[in-house]
């Protein structure tokens, strides 16, 4: 298992990590948010949004790191992913058993893809089930959640 864990931690002899391509990927998207500040609310260009092909011919390589959402998508649409983002690596200072939320934080890191149906579906799950076990925790039996003909509501004062 070490052997097979540490291989893919071999440092080149030009100092970086053997496999590594997103430190780059990153770099391109700092390097266009700094030169384009206006791609930090709209995005680089619609073109990154709905075709990908159009977007990796007019710009560098700058997807999966966490600043390709925002370069891509700009803020407007990508918050969820930097709100999830904060919601999962603020967890664990509600106790210990939220590392996992943490490390889920850490994979979508890697893999920044919240947009998409799938990793919305995971990463809501993921959310909903840290927030409602922090406030269980910290409130305990003092919230009742009662379904009711529009939804779930939660009704204070119920032990």
């Amino acid at each position: 298992l070490d052997k097979r864990l540490l291989a893919r931690a071999t440092i080149a002899e030009s100092g970086e990590l053997v496999g590594d391509n997103r430190t780059w990927r990153m770099a391109n998207a700092a390097i266009h948010l700094a030169a384009h500040p206006q791609s930090i609310l709209f995005g680089a260009d619609p073109s990154c949004r709905f075709d990908q092909e159009k977007c990796k011919e007019k710009f560098p390589q700058m997807g999966e790191n966490p600043l390709s959402p925002l370069v891509q998508q700009g803020i407007f649409i990508s918050w969820p992913y930097y709100v999830t983002l904060a919601i999962l690596f603020i967890s664990p200072v509600f106790g210990r058993k939220y590392i996992v939320s943490f490390a889920f934080g850490a994979l979508l890191l890697q893999r920044p893809y919240m947009v998409g149906i799938g990793y919305s579906l995971i990463g809501l799950l993921v959310v909903a089930t840290t927030i409602e076990g922090i406030v269980a925790d910290r409130y305990g039996g003092r919230f009742l959640v009662a379904a009711n003909k529009y939804g779930a509501s939660i009704i204070a004062g119920h032990t």
